[in-house]
């Protein structure tokens, strides 16, 4: 099966828990984003340098493409972990 979906042009921030997970994708040809941050994993549960950490992700992959993916997740606590996954347009 032939896959249609390209990231081509946008830059990738993720929590760095996905790491792997992002690295198998790349690896596999799915995942051709210009560019992944990742903040450190584990961030849910410091909220101030979650923040700082965005911040400074979402500044800097404005280097390398307009157009940004937040990949991070929203709460460990919960059985099945949420992510929030949302095209960003910075301008």
């Amino acid at each position: 099966m032939r896959n249609n979906t390209s990231f081509k042009g946008y830059t990738i921030v993720s929590c760095g828990t996905l790491r792997r997970e992002l690295y198998y994708l790349k690896d596999i040809h799915f995942l051709d984003a210009d560019k992944i941050l990742y903040t450190a994993p584990g961030l849910h549960e410091k909220q101030t340098e979650l923040e700082k950490q965005l911040v400074r992700h979402l500044m800097n992959a404005k280097k390398y493409s307009q157009r940004i993916y937040l990949l991070e997740e929203l709460s460990a606590s919960l059985m099945f972990p949420l992510f929030l996954y949302c095209p960003i347009r910075l301008i």
